[in-house]
């Protein structure tokens, strides 16, 4: 059973209400006590239903304050506005939590104290009341907007680490995806191959492998990279593949010089090639045509559709990735077309 109370004490809607209701009922009583020991016929006037309607009153205006907030920052968002929003929170906190006030103690008046000029013998009291919640209307706002300011700094920071790990995250899986064993295997197969049939291909085979993987190993921290520097390891890249597999695979790559000032997260390219590879049998009677080039404001990678291998080496993480990776940092979706040939479209990012 403790251990309910405590459950319920620390969930955060039964602490909102509970200050809401104990700030609510503090100040109702306080300004209930002030208006009285400031005017007149203080003895007939306190009473055990004065301080219980105050009390009430201070409860209701609380929520209804504490709603009309909520809907300001809606209308009204303090990152856009500030400066409007805290004038018109402090006008409309004013003006609602006087007019509920001034009705309840009319309600009050009528029913308990029977004062016939209400407005007349109250004036002073009146306007007491008036300027003591324009005061309150004033420190509400302002304690509401360091508040306000304190958890949004919070939370941002909190989401940005939480980005950064994400990130941190996809690039280690796109490193991983291009240092799989599979991957090693096959070009150290080929290596082994040219050794004997060409001493110097096989050297230049090895430094645009050992290229590849310095790009690699150094931009997977990297958010974006130059769209140049990627087009450069698709060269080494295409040279790669080219030796493996022969005449099987013919490129067209038709990039401006404008464009490739743009920035792409690193090793994009290359997976969008490699997962046209993995997924299309390459023969030189049906070769593989891989297209890289510039559709409007998207970097579209095509290539058409052969058999599909019986087999297929992947960790199934390359369209996922490049899609988490734009939405993480330009909030901008790709575009894939499955139709008769596969592209997928990359927002450029200046």
């Amino acid at each position: 059973m403790q251990q309910i109370y405590q459950r319920i004490l620390n969930h955060k809607g039964v602490k909102k209400h509970f200050f809401i209701c104990f700030i609510g009922i503090l100040l109702g009583i306080l300004i209930y006590y002030y208006l009285l020991l400031n005017g007149e016929k203080v003895e007939e006037s306190i009473s055990f239903s004065g301080v219980s309607a105050a009390a009430l009153c201070g409860v209701l205006v609380g929520y209804i304050l504490y709603g009309l907030t909520l809907k300001l920052d809606e209308l009204v968002p303090w990152k856009n506005q500030m400066p409007n929003r805290l004038a018109i929170g402090i006008v409309s906190h004013f003006i609602i939590s006087l007019f509920i006030v001034l009705s309840l103690f009319y309600v009050y008046n009528a029913f308990f104290i029977l004062e016939p000029d209400f407005f007349i013998a109250y004036k002073q009291t009146l306007i007491k009341l008036s300027i003591l919640l324009f005061i309150l209307s004033i420190l509400y706002t302002l304690i509401y907007f360091a508040l306000y300011s304190y958890y949004s700094f919070a939370r941002l920071q909190i989401e940005t680490v939480q980005q950064e790990r994400t990130q941190i995250e996809l690039q280690l899986k796109a490193l991983k995806s291009q240092i799989s064993p599979h991957f090693l295997f096959n070009n150290l197969n080929t290596i082994s191959s040219l050794i004997f049939e060409d001493a110097s291909k096989a050297e230049h085979y090895i430094r645009r492998l050992a290229k590849i993987y310095q790009f690699t190993l150094s931009s997977y921290h990297e958010k974006l990279v130059p769209l140049s520097k990627e087009l450069d390891i698709i060269a080494s890249y295409q040279y790669l593949l080219d030796i493996r597999f022969k005449n099987k695979i013919r490129w067209t790559i038709n990039i401006s010089e404008a464009h490739e000032k743009s920035n792409i997260p690193p090793l994009t390219l290359q997976m969008l090639v490699e997962n046209a590879i993995k997924h299309n049998e390459l023969t030189s009677e049906k070769p593989l045509s891989i297209s890289i080039k510039t559709v409007g404001d998207y970097i579209c990678v095509e290539n058409n559709l052969t058999s599909a291998p019986q087999i297929i080496e992947s960790f199934n993480i390359g369209l996922t990735n490049i899609k988490e990776r734009y939405k993480l940092l330009i909030n901008k979706e790709i575009v894939i077309d499955h139709g008769a040939t596969f592209s997928v479209k990359l927002p450029i990012v200046a």
